[in-house]
């Protein structure tokens, strides 16, 4: 027999939508460690992409491939990531990936 109130029930459960279960920093952490685990996903799932890609390795894999690129001038920090964030290349952009910032006219 069916349950008359399963309609009703959530499958997808998570404990950062129950505010008086965790506080403020509990749920960071939770954040943290669930936007460290996608991070982590990507970068296997695009690692293992360019493995099958290029499997006698003819193409040597570029850091630039694993993660998100800023190019910022220090003295316009927060207007160049702004920038770079809501600009028209944002939409092809992969937030899972880790972030790199690379400071304009500087090396490294």
């Amino acid at each position: 027999m069916a349950d008359p109130h399963y309609q009703y029930v959530d499958e997808t459960f998570s404990l950062v939508n129950y505010s008086w279960i965790l506080d403020a920093a509990s749920k960071s952490d939770v954040l943290q460690l669930d936007s460290r685990t996608r991070m982590t996903a990507e970068f296997d799932k695009k690692l293992m992409a360019n493995v099958f890609a290029n499997p006698f390795g003819q193409n040597q894999l570029h850091p630039d491939h694993f993660a998100l690129k800023f190019e910022v001038r220090r003295d316009h920090l927060v207007e160049d990531a702004l920038n770079a964030l809501t600009g028209p290349s944002a939409e092809n952009m992969n937030f899972n990936m880790p972030i790199r910032v690379v400071f304009a006219g500087e090396s490294g």
